[in-house]
């Protein structure tokens, strides 16, 4: 059977989809078996993974909570491709480890038939063992804001840990909290960045589910207080690294 099968997809119509933890309404077009598409069931969205709390197929439209699973928050394109996905049962019994590069056909099936593997292209993978890295910290607040974009004074960020071991069975968006707890030797990092990507300063190994980033190591940083600076928060464990909530966020008391 197909490890996943295509229920409805669409374009995201028109407008950007920002950045950003709260659930959103995104209006298609050229969506097809839609109303096979259910609450409850998940979506891929580039490399963002999306969760249906409600299908309109009349607009067309669907409401979706963001950075689902493994993912965080992205941003995304008008006419990006939204793909919505059901489980089926796979096995592939040969062992792969990261310096595999093993070759996939995609075989796209119709009313009409499934095309012939030998019509169709091939493609490289790279093995990334994506099921063994520590998921991403979820309900990261900014100055007390669920992803913010604006603080004053310091920069406070708070986050709730998540853990693949007792989280991973259950679908969560960024914005929903779960068990609150860590996999042994998980830890946070927060990576202080300027808006031109220059590194500025690294905090790793946090585990208390919080971090400060002080005005005075700011100046320290910088040499004055910033507009605005770029901001990493993400899981690691034993040299994995979860994906990444990267977000710029501006000083509203600046100068």
């Amino acid at each position: 059977r197909d490890l996943v099968r295509s229920r409805g997809l669409g374009d995201v119509y028109k407008r950007q989809l920002d950045k950003g933890a709260a659930n959103v309404e995104i209006a298609l077009t050229g969506a097809v078996d839609l109303e096979m598409v259910a609450v409850g069931d998940y979506a891929v969205l580039n490399d963002e993974i999306l969760i249906v709390t409600a299908v309109n197929t009349t607009l067309p439209s669907v409401t979706v909570k963001r950075g689902g699973a493994d993912t965080v928050p992205g941003a995304h394109n008008g006419g990006d491709r939204i793909w919505f996905v059901e489980s089926g049962a796979f096995l592939f019994e040969v062992e792969l480890d990261s310096t595999d590069t093993p070759g996939v056909k995609v075989l796209p099936a119709t009313a009409k038939g499934r095309l012939a593997e030998g019509s169709a292209s091939g493609m490289d993978t790279t093995i990334a063992g994506r099921l063994y890295k520590p998921l991403p910290p979820a309900v990261l607040t900014i100055d007390g804001v669920l992803y913010g974009t604006t603080y004053s004074g310091d920069l406070d960020l708070t986050w709730e840990d998540r853990n693949r071991l007792t989280d991973g069975d259950t679908l969560l968006g960024t914005a929903e909290s779960g068990s609150d707890s860590r996999e042994t030797n998980q830890s946070v990092t927060v990576k202080i960045y300027s808006t031109g990507d220059v590194l500025k300063r690294t905090a790793a190994g946090i585990t208390t589910g919080s971090y400060t980033y002080t005005e005075a190591m700011e100046v320290a940083d910088f040499g004055a207080r910033q507009a605005s600076l770029r901001v990493d928060v993400y899981s690691a464990r034993d040299g994995l690294e979860s994906q990444v909530h990267s977000l710029i966020v501006s000083r509203s008391d600046y100068p």
